[in-house]
This record gives structure tokens, C-alpha cells and sequence, in this order.
């Protein structure tokens, strides 16, 4: 793959996230504040998308609600990824690998709204 090829194919994806984001955004916002509050309460202050899945069956909603905005509840600038994965806890994922993200510390004045 060429430069230019992985130059485009990430404007694109960056794209399709921003879109998927745009046609979700109040449960997108909704999602990513409360994976912020789990990870807050947490010392390792860790999350994952097992997290995501256990916000989604308090609200009474499947994973279908979300659809490919899933991909991007950890690109908000809040989240760091750690390097580390672990296996999904969830059985309908048959044990795959899902990636482990820190929360980020926070600062009182700043904030992350608008950004994918």
C-alpha cells in the first residue's frame, strides 16, 4: 500500500466515523459520559467495549442502536489505548480480543465536545 493509499483509506475512515457519530450523536454523548463515570470509579480507571455492552442493557438497548458509531465511544480524546487486550467476557463474542483503554486524567477546564 502507497502512502497516498493509507492517507486516503484513513480520511475515509475517519469520515464513515464521523458519520455514523452524527446520525447517533445524543446516544453517542449519552454512551461515552457514563463509560467516563465507570472509569472514573475505577483505580485503574480501564474500560472496554464489555463496559459498553453492560451501559447498553441498563438502558434497555442492543447493540444494533449504536450500530458503527461503536467504533468510535474511545476516539473522543479522553481515552488513551494501553497497548493491552483482553478477551471479551461476553459469550456471543466468543472470547475475541477487545482492546483495554485508560481514561485520561481530567482537567477541570477542559473539554472534549464536538470531537469524534
Amino acid at each position: 500500500m502507497t502512502t497516498a493509499s493509507l492517507q486516503l483509506a484513513l480520511e475515509l475512515r475517519d469520515e464513515g466515523i464521523a458519520s455514523a457519530v452524527a446520525s447517533r450523536s445524543e446516544l453517542v454523548a449519552l454512551l461515552r459520559a457514563e463509560l467516563q463515570q465507570i472509569a472514573a470509579r475505577r483505580q485503574s480507571k480501564l474500560a472496554t467495549a464489555d463496559d459498553v455492552h453492560e451501559v447498553l442493557v441498563a438502558l434497555k438497548m442492543r447493540h444494533s442502536d449504536l450500530g458503527n458509531a461503536a467504533g468510535a465511544l474511545f476516539r473522543d480524546g479522553n481515552w488513551l489505548f494501553t497497548g493491552e487486550w483482553k478477551q471479551s467476557m461476553r459469550s456471543p463474542n466468543h472470547a475475541r480480543a477487545i482492546r483495554v483503554w485508560q481514561l485520561k486524567q481530567q482537567s477541570n477546564s477542559s473539554t472534549n465536545h464536538g470531537k469524534v
